[in-house]
């Protein structure tokens, strides 16, 4: 038994495919089926049923995983420990973000990080708020930037990042129906209630958010149908066919274009607390906190900015236990 084999083994599992478990480990799919062969062989118990659908654990599968994870999850903390003594940090660190802090965040970070620290891969998957607090909790992924919840994710540790503003986007250029709008500087949430917008995905919180916010003020929006993808709603917004809710880092490569215009929501209540996000039982090896690290100061100069527009509220004083800061280039600007 070899942690190549427990790594196959728990990523097969937890997909129920080989397929998926060679997309996620980027392998050939034979070299998976051959490895949990060798492994059962090995173990002389059948781990997985094969059928058309794909792989289900047996009852011995079943009673191996809880076995391999803590394994595996052991043999990944030796080796942060050890590569941690390197005099050049290396690692892959997995990175969860939301669509809008992707669109901020993601391109700034991957470049500093290989700037810096070629021998660090920093690997970002995309999802709501809600599905990175679940893959953290689950340990699928190192770090989740998402936002507070009102019933939280358990064996998460956060830290408030930024809270950040809201803003009404609307399209500059082709904007006939909404033209009244490019003259308005703010707006408050009885203000929007009469107006057609596109609404956020099911699973995004910024729908908890409004939906919050309509029953504290007894009023219901005009939500539309949404688009699921954040690209696709910005789209639509600038060829003036809708309007959305959303925060400047979604946006603000628009704006900066004149493509867009942002109008503020001034209700306090619509302001949204990010936070970065470990695992309560992670080891912090020397990778993660670099790119930690990377993500707050990115976050500052976006703030600074006004990219990133809200309330910059990470305590620089909680984490003494990280490396020291580096200077981040200003990367990102907003005119």
């Amino acid at each position: 038994m070899n942690f190549k084999q427990l790594q196959y083994f728990v990523s097969t599992a937890k997909h129920g495919s080989i397929t998926a478990a060679a997309r996620e480990l980027d392998v050939a799919q034979p070299s998976i089926s051959q490895q949990l062969a060798n492994l059962e062989f090995e173990l002389k118990n059948t781990l997985f049923e094969r059928n058309y659908k794909g792989v289900h654990l047996t009852e011995s599968g079943r009673v191996f995983y809880s076995h391999a994870t803590e394994l595996l999850n052991r043999m990944i903390f030796a080796k942060n420990a050890i590569t941690d003594m390197a005099k050049y940090p290396s690692g892959t660190v997995s990175l969860g973000l939301t669509q809008s802090i992707d669109n901020i965040l993601a391109i700034p970070l991957v470049n500093e990080i290989s700037k810096i620290f070629p021998d660090i891969k920093v690997q970002i998957t995309t999802l709501p708020s809600k599905c990175l607090n679940k893959a953290l909790a689950d340990k699928e992924i190192d770090i989740a930037l998402s936002y507070k919840e009102e019933v939280p994710t358990a064996n998460i540790i956060r830290k408030p990042l930024i809270r950040e503003d809201l803003f009404v986007i609307v399209g500059t250029r082709d904007a006939v129906t909404y033209k009244d709008l490019l003259s308005v500087d703010a707006l408050s949430f009885d203000a929007i209630c009469h107006l057609a917008m596109l609404a956020p995905g099911h699973k995004d919180t910024l729908l908890d958010t409004l939906k919050n916010m309509e029953v504290k003020k007894e009023k219901k929006l005009k939500l539309l149908a949404g688009f699921g993808q954040l690209s696709t709603a910005l789209r639509v917004v600038v060829q003036g066919r809708g309007i959305m809710i959303a925060p400047s880092s979604a946006s603000y490569h628009l704006a900066e274009k004149g493509l867009v215009k942002l109008i503020p929501l001034i209700d306090d209540e619509l302001k949204r607390e990010v936070t970065i996000n470990t695992h309560v039982d992670s080891s912090i090896s020397k990778a993660m906190s670099i790119v930690m690290n990377t993500i707050i100061s990115l976050t500052r100069v976006a703030n600074k900015n006004r990219s990133w527009a809200g309330e910059f509220v990470y305590s620089d004083t909680e984490d003494r236990h990280y490396i020291d800061r580096s200077n981040i280039s200003e990367l990102i600007t907003c005119k």
